[in-house]
């Protein structure tokens, strides 16, 4: 066991081999199955700006592992690591470009000329069991994936993160000392958008 967490670390820090700059959000969120074990799933929404490597329309390769990606979701017990996990891709990508009806099909998801901003979401699951009972699990995710790593999409401006990139960290804490718990669901797709004249969500 110590061997294959020596591998999985190492896989870690130095499967960097693509390296993009893609994500504008996503949601980590746990569920509880039976005793100790819990369903993990990260739901990652991707720029479609960042989709294209060139002007003639090429889709780079770093987009396209999003497809098949293994997040790994690192498992402290307070700050102790206790385990990593990969996830696995699950159902199909879904366009939640929130645009009025008649822009649909013609976001930058769609096709590199559109001039409207578009949203695909990618959802990735797995089960852990863990250990013991604790007051302060955390679940992380820190863009690592089995063969790259991926952040903040450069379409994000309002951090400076030189020409780099950066990489999005997402976090979630379960207490399951007095029984299990489950994460939040979020009844709405976190993707609006605020076009002039004709369409604005909140």
């Amino acid at each position: 066991m110590k061997k294959i967490l020596i591998v999985l670390i190492s896989i870690l820090f130095y499967s960097t081999s693509l390296k993009a700059t893609h994500l504008f959000g996503g949601d980590l969120l746990y569920s509880h199955v039976s005793g100790n074990t819990y369903k993990i799933k990260l739901v990652l929404y991707a720029d479609c700006t960042s989709k294209y490597i060139n002007t003639s329309g090429t889709i780079g390769a770093s987009w396209n592992a999003l497809y098949n990606a293994n997040p790994f979701i690192r498992i402290f017990n307070n700050n102790t690591l206790d385990t990593i996990i990969l996830l696995n891709k699950v159902g199909a990508t879904v366009d939640v470009s929130q645009v009025p009806p008649s822009q649909l099909g013609q976001t930058q998801c769609d096709s590199q000329i559109n001039p409207t901003p578009g949203v695909y979401m990618h959802t990735y699951e797995n089960t852990v069991t863990l250990k013991s009972v604790s007051s302060n699990w955390r679940f992380l995710f820190t863009g690592h994936y089995l063969n790259g790593l991926t952040g903040r999409s450069l379409s994000l401006t309002n951090i400076v993160t030189g020409g780099a990139g950066s990489v999005m960290a997402l976090v979630t804490t379960l207490n399951n000392l007095n029984g299990p718990n489950n994460a939040p669901i979020y009844n709405m797709v976190p993707t609006p958008y605020h076009l002039s004249r004709n369409f604005s969500k909140l």
